[in-house]
């Protein structure tokens, strides 16, 4: 009796680590940013603050937001904290990514990320023609870039 009564608990056990597996592949499936970065390529916005050159930056990002994302393009915006009150609500050391992209904390530069985390271009002007052809020439896969970019031409 004692025999079964350990077989009947491994089985309840084994039962509810299915179930938790099996949520947690279903939490995977509806959010699938959650299981694994796709790849991707960035464009990082650097400023010394928050001022008029990042509300215009991100007005024309924001703009072109469907062909970035046709591109399959993230845009960051990184200016100093410390300096800019309207950027108090998101507190994070970004010395590490200045200090990789050499950008030092009065400069202001776009640079381009290609999918492997180097720097691909860079800009100290955003031009977003030449931003747009710095992505499609480095493609790699043209047709379905130009199904998705179907998409934006409404």
């Amino acid at each position: 009796m004692l025999l079964s009564e350990v077989a009947t608990m491994k089985y309840v056990a084994l039962s509810i680590l299915a179930s938790i597996i099996g949520f947690v592949s279903y939490v995977a499936w509806a959010y699938p940013h959650l299981v694994e970065a796709q790849s991707h390529r960035s464009l990082i916005y650097f400023a010394p603050e928050h001022d008029d050159s990042v509300d215009k930056f991100v007005k024309q990002a924001s703009f072109h937001e469907c062909l970035l994302k046709a591109r399959n393009t993230f845009v960051l915006v990184v200016t100093d904290a410390e300096r800019s009150e309207s950027m108090h609500y998101h507190s994070y050391d970004w010395t590490e990514l200045r200090n990789k992209y050499q950008v030092g904390p009065d400069q202001t530069a776009l640079i381009l990320v290609s999918d492997d985390g180097q720097e691909a271009q860079r800009w100290d002007n955003t031009i977003w023609s030449e931003v747009f052809q710095m992505l499609d020439n480095s493609t790699n896969n043209i047709d379905a870039q130009n199904r998705r970019l179907k998409r934006c031409s409404a």
